[in-house]
């Protein structure tokens, strides 16, 4: 090979060499950025697993009043039933 040629190889070897070192830096930054992406993804699920959360106990919570107003309709209108019955002498 004479140097000419010798040059043009090399020159060629050094673009590659180039665009190689370009790629990896370029897959370098999107790896952080995925990353970063991940960590806010993260965060976000933590933060909606504490909001589910709060909202079952809030439904629970809710479930238990229905329930203590269900008996205590039943209970007045039993009461009421049994004073109507009385007064009236009904039944």
């Amino acid at each position: 090979m004479n140097a000419e040629a010798t040059l043009h190889v090399d020159g060629q070897v050094l673009d590659r060499i180039r665009r190689m070192e370009q790629d990896l830096i370029n897959a370098r930054i999107a790896n952080a950025e995925l990353s970063s992406s991940v960590e806010h993804l993260t965060k976000a699920v933590d933060m909606l697993t504490i909001t589910v959360a709060t909202l079952r106990d809030t439904i629970n919570q809710g479930r238990g009043a229905v329930w203590v107003i269900a008996a205590a309709a039943g209970t007045v209108g039993a009461f009421a039933g049994m004073l109507v019955k009385r007064v009236f002498g009904l039944g």
